[in-house]
């Protein structure tokens, strides 16, 4: 009964922020994380959807959509909306530790620590399993072309 309200839940919520998006998007994979955003210094924790979607019109096209996720459920159909879309490619790095994630337009330079973070990365906490291991498998195919 329990994987049977879960899977409900987790229809629910691919449903709903599928809403969000443009008729060509879908999502296929959602979960709760968190984007850690480092605003004059200081680290800031903002509760986010991560998930992962495609391209209706190239299905191969994956995508990984955040969107922002209210503290407060009776705020979501005010304040719940797309925040950024980034395309499942080769030249964005995806590097996930533990339960954390970083999406990366830079690539790492020889003296640098692959999760050495820099301006502009996407650095995301508190990520599901199960999508992170699908995050790493589509960035993984779009690596190796395919």
């Amino acid at each position: 009964h329990t994987k049977t309200c879960f899977r409900y839940m987790a229809e629910a919520l691919r449903r709903r922020l599928g809403r969000l998006l443009q008729p060509s998007e879908e999502v296929t994979l959602a979960g709760e994380a968190e984007l850690v955003l480092d605003i004059d210094g200081s680290s800031r924790r903002v509760p986010v959807w991560l998930a992962l979607g495609r391209i209706r019109e190239k299905p191969e096209q994956q995508v990984v959509f955040i969107f922002t996720r209210p503290r407060l459920g009776f705020l979501r159909i005010l304040l719940e909306r797309l925040f950024c879309v980034v395309p499942v490619v080769a030249n964005i790095r995806a590097e996930v530790m533990g339960r954390r994630c970083v999406l990366s337009w830079k690539q790492p330079r020889g003296f640098m620590r692959p999760s050495t973070i820099s301006p502009g990365d996407l650095l995301l906490e508190e990520v599901d399993e199960t999508l992170l291991q699908e995050l790493q498998d589509a960035h993984s195919s779009a690596a190796f072309g395919g």
